[in-house]
């Protein structure tokens, strides 16, 4: 490695590597990794912003440190040099770790003969994914900290596509194990024993449920009577066309076996 730092080719095969993972925590490890063995950096940290939590959580490390415990563990939105970036959404970088006051560990610094401190936040549309930060034996010089700057995002892009393939995935799994009981549920079942062949309630988040009330004010149920071929898909598909509604009181949608080849809806009063 000469004095101006990697070549860019070897940031280039980190960040090629990145975007071909779909998995996030192969790809969070790919990113650190790959920044310490191609890149020539001695630390390398990622940490998460989890939904509705206003604390980081340290996800992926590589080089110096590779646990994912200690102080550094989880680190407050706002708290310390990583939190501040977090904040401010706005890259960080010294080339004087042992005398700069927002390096927390000058000693550790030192022992471990580390010069510089770069880190950038990593967002995806102006949402915050994590913070990326690296310590380097060596000065960062003025061509990198923009080609850095271009990884992160690149790396924030990766992030998000990861998570989002997580959601797919955790979406068609759900869908999978409803369709499969409810097949179980209906299976043998006949029209005629429509109170007794009640299948599943799902709640009114997981399906636009219908609401109504008997003459005593007390809240009924919403009800879909489907073909036991029929899957979760089809039974979606029929209540939209219904018209039903989200009931604000939490009232169940209750999904109904029928031999009948054909698919109904009906509303009946609960006790």
């Amino acid at each position: 490695m000469g004095p101006e730092g990697p070549p860019v080719s070897s940031l280039d095969r980190v960040a090629l590597e990145m975007t071909s993972m779909l998995e996030l925590d192969a790809l969070l490890a790919s990113v650190t990794r790959g920044l310490v063995d191609d890149f020539g950096v001695a630390l390398a940290r990622i940490w998460l912003v989890q939904p509705g939590d206003a604390t980081m959580q340290l996800c992926a490390s590589s080089g110096l440190s590779t646990r994912l415990d200690g102080t550094y563990a989880r680190v407050p939105i706002g708290a310390r040099k990583i939190g501040l970036i977090a904040e401010r959404r706005e890259g960080m970088w010294t080339n004087d770790v042992a005398h700069d006051d927002r390096i927390a560990d000058h000693a550790w610094a030192l022992d471990n003969g580390l010069v510089a401190f770069a880190g950038w936040p990593l967002t995806f549309r102006g949402s915050l994914e994590g913070v990326l930060a690296t310590f380097c034996r060596r000065p960062l010089t003025d061509a990198e900290r923009p080609r850095m700057a271009l990884f992160a995002h690149q790396a924030a892009i990766a992030i998000k596509n990861a998570r989002l393939f997580a959601e797919v995935r955790a979406l068609e799994e759900r869908l999978q194990a409803e369709n499969a009981y409810l097949r179980r549920e209906v299976a043998g079942e006949d029209e005629d024993g429509v109170v007794r062949a009640i299948g599943a309630v799902v709640q009114g988040d997981d399906l636009l449920a219908g609401e109504t009330r008997d003459g005593g004010g007390r809240a009924g149920f919403g009800v879909i009577v489907f073909d036991e071929g029929a899957g979760v898909e089809e039974i979606i598909r029929h209540q939209r066309r219904s018209r039903m509604t989200v009931s604000e009181s939490g009232s169940p949608l209750i999904l109904i076996g029928s031999s009948s080849g054909s698919s109904k809806s009906a509303l009946v009063s609960g006790s």
